[in-house]
């Protein structure tokens, strides 16, 4: 049974770049991931995916 759905991270044209900067400095691309899911979290219709949490009978 599905006892919730949260959405992932925000869906941004950006986000090949953003995976480059993962390969330069790993501390820059954590920050703009907290801030793609509190995006996401914020503008629920704009993200890119999301993650369900569900509960066992």
């Amino acid at each position: 049974m599905v006892a919730s759905r949260y959405p992932s991270v925000y869906d941004t044209p950006l986000v090949g770049l953003i995976d480059v900067v993962g390969g330069v400095s790993l501390a820059l691309y954590r920050r703009l991931s907290r801030l793609r899911r509190r995006l996401a979290a914020r503008y629920p219709e704009e993200d890119a995916g999301f993650y369900v949490v569900c509960r066992a009978r």
